[in-house]
């Protein structure tokens, strides 16, 4: 669904957990531009979480996590 939102993004690392209270959990990543504005990274990702849950009630959980292109993740 973040694919189709958003297909100029590029969605990975995801991760999907069963909750204790029987829902799943989401999380995943997504590379913006080093120059999109925090707010702008942060409405992508709520557009995101919000179409998710409401496609999918099951999901109780939706972490976004926004990083700019070029972000090297391993240390």
């Amino acid at each position: 669904m973040a694919r189709r939102l958003f297909p100029d993004k590029d969605w990975h690392d995801f991760n999907m957990r069963v909750e204790a209270d029987g829902g799943y959990a989401l999380s995943m990543h997504c590379h913006v531009d080093p120059d999109t504005p925090l707010e702008e990274a942060h409405r992508l990702a709520e557009i995101v979480e919000t179409q998710m849950r409401a496609a999918f009630p099951q999901l109780h959980r939706v972490t976004i996590h926004t990083e700019p292109t070029g972000h090297d993740e391993e240390v």
